[in-house]
């Protein structure tokens, strides 16, 4: 986001030609003052940037509310005008409009697949007990909401594929609910993760629960809209069955707030492995703990052994 906005400031803005082009633009007080006079200058290595917009980066803000209800009166108008926006669509509906199939997978002694009849939102997930069955609707996303804004976000089937493990976002945001089924009859249970947010979804191999990421302290509003930063994840291990509120805490880093570490169980189940990020760099550290010397089974922040502890590679 800082990258996007430094460039897009350095690019020379004239108030008066962009307001002599759009004439019937009319902008509320408030806004026209932050307009003009809103003006913010980074220093970068010795050369100033000007940022006369970062008063837009408060979307909340009445000012930044009034800007846009003001763009919009400008633009729609023009758009819903468009002699060949009509065209557009009807074209690309018709492209768009085919069966779409993924390749099955095997989860367990089921077969999976998703498939879209064409302009469906989202596509809709099968089960089949056999290749030559019948295939059976396990979930369809487009029924999470009425109006389509929830949608999946990632999902996890259980070792022995009997449990499925499912993320839902609502408009967009990144922030994530998870579900739980038994799939056999896609029977929904009763547990629900909140606060979930760059997480992984990894299950133990007995099946008795699954790993998870998600930040439980988050100043002001959580719904996709915030431009705070995200700080302190922490790993959970969720007992299926069992309420969040009991869910054990397995890794944090107080001392290093942005890192953020997903859990992924190697093929034979013994090892949880932990990879460690910080920023969009593609370096990670690599923790690991064996699962099998854990006596009394997962009960608080796991002996990790830390086998690549730096952010030189990948």
């Amino acid at each position: 986001r800082n990258n996007n906005r430094n460039n897009l400031s350095s690019l020379p803005i004239n108030v008066t030609r962009i307001q002599s082009a759009a004439p019937n633009l009319t902008i509320g007080t408030e806004t026209r003052k932050h307009f003009f006079s809103q003006r913010v200058s980074d220093d970068y290595h010795g050369c100033k940037i000007d940022d006369p917009y970062r008063w837009l980066e408060n979307p909340d803000s009445e000012e930044t509310k009034s800007y846009v209800e003001a763009q919009n009166k400008l633009t729609l108008p023009f758009l819903e005008k468009c002699p060949v926006r009509g065209k557009f669509k009807a074209r690309m509906t018709e492209l768009y409009d085919y069966p779409k199939y993924s390749c099955h997978f095997q989860k367990g002694t089921r077969y999976f697949h998703f498939f879209n009849t064409g302009l469906q939102n989202q596509s809709v997930m099968y089960v089949q007990k056999s290749l030559d069955d019948d295939p059976r609707v396990f979930l369809d996303p487009n029924k999470f909401s009425e109006d389509g804004t929830v949608a999946l976000r990632g999902y996890a089937f259980s070792e022995d594929g009997e449990y499925f493990a499912y993320g839902l976002s609502t408009s967009g945001s990144d922030w994530v609910t998870m579900k739980f089924l038994k799939v056999d009859g896609a029977t929904e249970l009763p547990d629900t993760l909140e606060r979930v947010k760059f997480s992984c979804m990894a299950w133990t191999h007995d099946a008795k629960g699954m790993f998870y990421n998600c930040y439980l302290k988050q100043d002001g509003k959580i719904d996709g809209t915030e431009t705070s930063m995200n700080l302190h994840q922490k790993l959970y291990y969720h007992k299926l069955g069992f309420p969040q509120s009991e869910d054990i805490l397995c890794a944090e880093f107080p001392d290093n707030p942005k890192w953020m570490g997903g859990t992924e169980i190697s093929d034979d189940g013994q090892y949880a492995l932990l990879s460690i990020q910080h920023g969009c760099d593609p370096v990670n550290r690599l923790w690991y703990c064996d699962l099998k010397k854990l006596p009394d089974g997962i009960k608080g922040v796991l002996p990790w052994v830390k086998l690549v502890d730096n952010f030189d590679a990948e």
